[in-house]
This record gives C-alpha cells, structure tokens and sequence, in this order.
C-alpha cells in the first residue's frame, strides 16, 4: 500500500500493523476478537503513535480497525474486581492522558471507522480531529447497559459534537447508531463505502497537511459551538432529570451520566473530564454495575460454550424487564430486547 515504512518508526508490534502512504501512517489495530482496548493493546497503540510523532516522515496519522470493528469498548475484565476508587483512579488519570494526547498532539490524527465504534472505541474517535466512516457501521456509548457511564470523555465531547439532546439520548438509553444518522449530527465527518475508507481517510489527513484543515480547530475539545446557554442547559437538564429518573429506579448509571454532563459541558474540558471519572468511579464500585457486569460476562460465556442438542433456553423475563428499564422501551412490538443486544461497551 504505497511507500513502505520509514526505518526510523518501529513497526513491530503484536496488535498494530503500519503502513506509510503519501506522508501518513495508517495504524491497522488488531487485537481479536473485538479491538477490545485491554492494557496490552492500549500500550502498543500508544507506543506506534509516539513512534509516528517522532517520525518527521510522518506528517500525519490514520486510525482504523480490522474485521467488523474499529475498536468494540474497553475490556471490561480490567474493572470487574475493583471495589475502592483509589483503587481506579490513577488508571483512570493515566488513561485519561493517553486520550488527550491524541486531541493535543502535534500531529493531526484521522479516525477510519471501519466496524463498530463503541464505548471507548468511540471515545477515542471523537479525539480524533476528523472521522470518516464505512457506510453502515455502528456508533454509541452503550455502557449504561452494564451499569457504567463513558469514563474516558464520552460525556463531555458527545455534546460538544452533536449537541445536549442527542447526546443526552446515546449516553442514557445506550442505543447505537449507525453511520448515517452520525453524518447527519455531525459526529462523522464523511461516511464512505467501505472499500474507500481507508484512502478516504489518508485523503483527509492530507488536507491538513496541505493547511486546509486546521488541527487545533478541528479538536473536539475546541468545539463551542453546542455548549449551552446556563438557562438552556437547565431546561434540558430538568426535564431529562424527571425522565431519567422515572425510567431507571434502582440504576444508578443514566443519572450518573446526567449528572457529569450537567455539572459539566462547560469552556473548562479538563474541569470536566475530572467530574466524569470520579462519577464513572463510583458507578465501578456500585453493587448495581458489579451484578450486570457479572450478567454480561456469565451470558459471553456461556454463549462460546456447545449448544445442548433438542433444549431449547427459557426466556429471560427479569432481563428483559431490566432492557425495558434502562431504554424507556419495550422489547416487544419489533424492538430490540436484552436477548438480541449485540451492541454492548465491552462485547468479546
């Protein structure tokens, strides 16, 4: 694909292949089954995007995933057993400053949304300073559903991209959506056939490296644009408070995200971000987010084992009631219940 790789960037890395085209590294991330971001991914990641900032061949930088996912959340194996915040939160701060790096760094980075983009694979996204996306790809921050909020910016830059009620909406009901509707909120960029993406997306990048596109005004944490009035974000905060409330007795997690938008959302990012990790600590903690994510990863598993031949499985009443509470919907009438939910943070 293009010119090969520049020497002085290292390329040798388990879950990151790199390719060089037209002064931009495309970094392929791949770490099956999902591009799931556990520690060891995370690492490599961010050691081949150092490498690339130190590579003056490098003027530019594109993200993309393989298979059907760019990255599908963060491993949620690494939080399971936590029980304290201090525990969390010098992870959390380390994480924290991973993501910012790439909103802040010298470079200009171009997402190339491949598959699904979920949870902290969206989060990482929207630090990107531009988004392209494989037309038909899922997009979302589906982490209410195992009793957490988006702990690595999702609720500060969410809005910030396509504006209070939307995100409002993603965040608390955790429903994906797909390509499309992103370009039409302003979340993607440009939505491609997918067997464009990866050269419209080095196309992208060159428009920064020939000036068209600036890079401190394409950083999402720059974006004022949807940061509402004190009286606006009231009025929408009250009236998705009582909704909130009414539709998710006993779960903490969509009043969490609520609550870190509603104290955030303001002209200080990093103020922000330091309210949504300690509201995403106490939802770690919580006994609520430690049964439901005990539930999804006892379900992954017994999903991977043999089928019992001529049993067919009960349905799952209690969990599909606990669906209905945390969307506000019904799993009939052609909805989608709890049985049928591919889109999680953390699927594997």
């Amino acid at each position: 694909m293009g010119e090969g790789v520049n020497e002085a960037m290292k390329t040798d890395f388990q879950t990151i292949k790199v390719e060089l085209k037209d002064g931009v590294a495309v970094l392929f991330m791949d770490n099956p089954p999902v591009n799931q971001l556990s520690e060891h991914f995370v690492r490599e990641l961010a050691e081949a995007m150092t490498e690339a900032y130190q590579d003056d061949a490098v003027k530019a930088m594109v993200l993309t995933g393989t298979g059907k996912n760019f990255i599908a959340g963060a491993d949620i194996t690494q939080v399971k057993d936590i029980r304290t915040k201090d525990e969390l939160m010098s992870g959390l701060k380390e994480n924290m400053k991973f993501i910012n790096s790439i909103e802040t760094g010298p470079k200009p980075v171009v997402a190339a949304i491949n598959g699904n983009c979920l949870g902290g694979g969206l989060e990482i996204a929207m630090v990107c300073h531009y988004r392209v996306a494989a037309d038909g790809v899922n997009l979302g921050q589906p982490e209410v559903q195992i009793g957490l909020i988006p702990g690595a910016g999702g609720t500060q830059r969410l809005p910030r991209l396509i504006g209070l009620r939307h995100a409002l909406e993603m965040i608390t009901i955790g429903r994906p959506i797909n390509a499309q509707v992103g370009l039409q909120r302003g979340l993607v960029d440009e939505v491609v056939e997918p067997d464009k993406l990866v050269d419209a997306a080095v196309s992208a990048a060159g428009r920064f490296i020939t000036g068209e596109l600036n890079i401190m005004a394409r950083a999402t944490r720059n974006r004022h644009l949807w940061i509402p009035s004190a009286a606006e974000k009231k009025a929408m905060m009250d009236f998705t408070k009582a909704m909130v409330a009414a539709q998710a007795k006993g779960y903490i997690a969509p009043m969490k995200a609520v609550e870190a938008i509603d104290r955030g959302l303001s002209y200080d990012i990093e103020k922000d971000l330091e309210v949504e990790a300690e509201l995403f600590a106490d939802c770690v903690v919580s006994d609520v987010a430690k049964n439901l994510i005990g539930i999804f990863l006892n379900t992954r598993a017994a999903g991977r084992l043999p089928r019992t031949e001529g049993v067919e499985p009960a349905e799952i009443k209690k969990v599909q009631k606990l669906w209905s509470i945390m969307t506000g919907q019904s799993s009939s009438g052609g909805k989608r219940s709890a049985g049928t939910t591919r889109a999680t943070p953390f699927s594997g």
